[in-house]
């Protein structure tokens, strides 16, 4: 692609980006949202001025571009997209919903059904509903010995001239949100007790993590679950909840 057309892509969206990225009062959607309208803008526009230039290819550079921006404000701010800190757990409130788990994969399925079935803990609740379906079980009376948790750890890395073996800098986050799935390097969905882990699920999209790096994640996953269950601890009536036998 020409170098004239890659700078009118950056230079129409960057800011834009930059401010969407950074608003923390943005919910998915809206975040979603509001980053296709300056997607569609920007093609529209870089195409009406190079239109030689296929709009299939400016999208890609957007992309691209897209994906720089909110990994390098993560550096700059040290801030999720959502306001909060690396470290932290967003886990305050209390909610009420009805809750009902079903969970039916055929044996042959791959993918995330695959992963899913791969990260069923002892009673049959598989990561993304770790926590509900912990507490589901002890309100109808079953007798757990211990109260289970889920957290997501997430990584983006920086390289020196984007080669794998010279790692730079990193970025570990608690609890994190979609987009940082999207766009990061790793991400880690850890699920267990306060003893230990019971499930561990994790996506490599980068080559040489450090094995020091992924440990790192570990016990930022350990800090994350522990808090989450000290929250439901704090909420929940443990003589409703559970038997006689609950080892916290």
């Amino acid at each position: 692609m020409p170098a004239d057309v890659i700078e009118a892509v950056r230079s129409m969206g960057e800011m834009r980006l930059r401010d969407i990225f950074q608003d923390s009062h943005h919910d998915k959607l809206f975040r979603e949202q509001a980053v296709n309208e300056v997607r569609s803008d920007v093609v529209d526009k870089v195409w009406s001025s190079y239109p030689s230039v296929e709009p299939t290819v400016i999208t890609e550079e957007f992309n691209r571009w897209c994906k720089t921006i909110f990994r390098n404000l993560l550096f700059e701010t040290s801030k999720q997209c959502d306001g909060r800190d690396f470290t932290y757990s967003n886990c305050s409130g209390v909610k009420a919903k009805n809750f009902m788990l079903h969970y039916e994969f055929p044996p042959y399925a791959t993918g995330e059904g695959a992963k899913a079935s791969s990260a069923r803990i002892k009673w049959g609740s598989f990561m993304v509903t770790v926590c509900a379906d912990s507490m589901a079980l002890m309100d109808v009376g079953v007798l757990v010995s211990k109260p289970t948790a889920r957290v997501a750890i997430g990584l983006v890395t920086k390289y020196e001239n984007n080669a794998t073996r010279h790692l730079e800098d990193y970025c570990i986050l608690t609890d994190i949100l979609g987009i940082e799935d999207c766009m990061g390097d790793m991400d880690m969905k850890v699920a267990g007790t306060r003893r230990g882990f019971t499930a561990i699920h994790a996506d490599f999209k980068a080559p040489g993590i450090p094995l020091n790096v992924v440990m790192e994640k570990l016990q930022k996953a350990t800090d994350g679950k522990t808090k989450i269950l000290d929250t439901v601890l704090a909420v929940v009536n443990l003589e409703k909840f559970a038997g006689p036998q609950l080892n916290v």
